[in-house]
């Protein structure tokens, strides 16, 4: 998963939880500072599901359209949601 960030790093704190809560294990998590672009900030997860799923690709819509509402704060981030 790749996040970018306008706004500098994003917190690990804040981002594990999200992703805990779509159902995905983070297993690490590298980000980058672009030269020359003050807060600019690429993320990149390397994450497992927690649960097995036939085709990700059918649910992958469901997972981006989740994970951007809640970042955006859209939506609450639990384990019902």
């Amino acid at each position: 998963l790749k996040i970018y960030s306008a706004k500098g790093k994003l917190a690990l704190s804040n981002i594990m939880p999200l992703l805990e809560n779509l159902g995905f294990t983070v297993l690490e998590e590298q980000a980058y500072k672009l030269q020359n672009l003050t807060d600019i900030c690429i993320h990149i997860y390397n994450l497992a599901l927690k649960n097995e799923v036939d085709n990700f690709e059918e649910v992958k819509h469901i997972v981006e359209d989740a994970l951007y509402a809640t970042i955006k704060l859209k939506t609450a981030s639990d384990s019902l949601s």
